[in-house]
């Protein structure tokens, strides 16, 4: 068991900082609030439980471990550790900033009982943070992935509530620009952790560049390897797989951005001419990409929207006719996954860095990105090692790769079980990442042991 003592006390320009980003802050409310309405056209949720963000809402038990997943990524990519400590008998209190997110923490956890409680978090302004603080008083503060708020780590430091930082994913560009900015000030605020688990040594070197005491960084994997998968949508992919395309392989497009979107509309019409053709399930990154996306298609005919197709449980038929499926849903990657034989990943032919890679290769489906992977380093680097991943070079050299693999059906079983044998050599984070704070942790309730 790792001693992790106090760090350093902040330093006075670190809290000067702060107290002009409160100031700034109180000016930017109005437009927080506003950005939350307007988002709400395209996802309702955003304009419910606004009491969250001022503090109020609900909280769990006193002592309770705080787990702060910014959006839907970040809450699937804590699953496995909330999983370990309820499991262990802690309690919970998981906030979230999207509604994607919050309704994919409530589904996760809708069958477990009060020692869990899922809310939006607070809005990092001062007197709504130590509302919520105050009310909650947790044990520890866990903030998952890049996320990085001033007054969560300097209220919480004076509140005595010690703040660790979970799957750690500090990017090059970001040392390198914040080091040059105002010398270096917002990686100060990394120091202020007790401690930081991240996925490689690569990583852990960018804390270290970034002036974090090595002691304090633990290298455990990646998180998102051990996310839980519901199981309904494993289920369901399989089932409309087969109704679908019981012959023809599915190539799916995840989580593309709208630079990206003519890139691919030419792929799709290449690929959809190859003498073996596949079929395509396409699902944007955002929502709001839904419309655009399925616009573009539409003059290729044949196209059916999930949502038109399916209800709400992924019962329905899809056409068999339809050779492309439009991914206009939220929280249902897995499912789209399940359907498919090969996953492209987006914000990759754009110079973007890449989305989430690991989902794919968790339910052992092969990928494929373009260049940009600046974001994804690891484990797009590692899996393309291992024979998991295709780097295209751009769009025409992802065409011929995937022309290739549809002439080829050993080829296409083989970078399958490629991926699979990659995902496999990956689990375990989440108990790693555990124990290297245990000394952080408090002591579980005795009623739920």
């Amino acid at each position: 068991m790792t001693d992790l003592k106090m760090p350093e006390r902040p330093f006075v320009r670190v809290v000067l900082s702060y107290i002009l980003y409160q100031v700034v802050f109180l000016f930017v409310l109005p437009f927080a609030f506003f950005r939350f309405f307007r988002l709400s056209r395209h996802e309702p949720e955003y304009a419910q439980f606004l009491s969250h963000r001022l503090g109020a809402g609900p909280v769990a038990d006193r002592d309770a471990v705080w787990v702060f997943a910014a959006s839907l990524g970040e809450t699937r990519a804590c699953s496995p550790v909330i999983d370990e400590l309820l499991e262990r008998g802690h309690a919970v209190s998981l906030t979230t900033n999207t509604a994607a997110g919050l309704k994919e923490a409530r589904e996760l956890y809708a069958d477990v009982d009060d020692r869990i409680v899922v809310r939006y978090a607070p809005l990092d302004f001062f007197p709504f943070l130590l509302a919520f603080l105050a009310r909650q008083r947790p044990s520890i503060g866990m903030v998952v992935e890049s996320e990085l708020w001033p007054g969560y780590l300097l209220l919480t430091r004076w509140m005595g509530v010690p703040m660790v930082h979970i799957n750690g994913n500090l990017l090059d560009i970001s040392v390198d620009r914040d080091l040059n900015m105002l010398g270096g000030l917002r990686l100060e605020y990394l120091r202020l952790y007790h401690a930081i688990t991240t996925r490689t040594e690569t990583y852990k070197a960018r804390y270290v560049r970034g002036r974090v005491d090595p002691e304090r960084v633990f290298l455990v994997g990646d998180l998102k390897f051990d996310q839980r998968v519901k199981r309904q949508h494993l289920a369901a992919g399989e089932a409309q797989r087969a109704l679908w395309s019981p012959d023809a392989p599915v190539i799916m497009i995840a989580s593309s951005v709208e630079d990206e979107a003519d890139l691919f509309l030419e792929f799709v019409k290449c690929v959809l001419a190859h003498e073996t053709a596949p079929k395509i399930l396409w699902a944007p990154r955002s929502p709001g990409r839904f419309d655009a996306v399925t616009g573009k298609l539409a003059d290729l005919d044949e196209v059916v929207r999930r949502s038109e197709a399916l209800d709400a449980g992924l019962d329905g038929v899809l056409p068999t006719d339809a050779r492309i499926l439009a991914g206009d849903s939220i929280g249902e990657m897995n499912f789209y996954y399940q359907m498919s034989d090969l996953v492209i990943v987006g914000a990759t032919f754009a110079p973007l860095g890449g989305h989430n890679i690991i989902e794919a290769l968790v339910l052992k489906r092969p990928v494929a990105t373009g260049p940009s992977i600046y974001g994804i380093t690891f484990p797009a680097e590692d899996a393309a090692e291992a024979g998991a991943l295709y780097i295209a070079e751009d769009i025409n050299d992802l065409t011929n790769e995937v022309r290739l693999l549809l002439s080829d059906d050993q080829a296409l079983q083989a970078f399958r079980e490629r991926a699979a044998s990659f995902a496999e050599a990956h689990y375990g984070a989440s108990r790693r990442t555990l124990e290297s704070i245990a000394a952080l942790l408090p002591e579980p309730r005795r009623d739920q042991t």
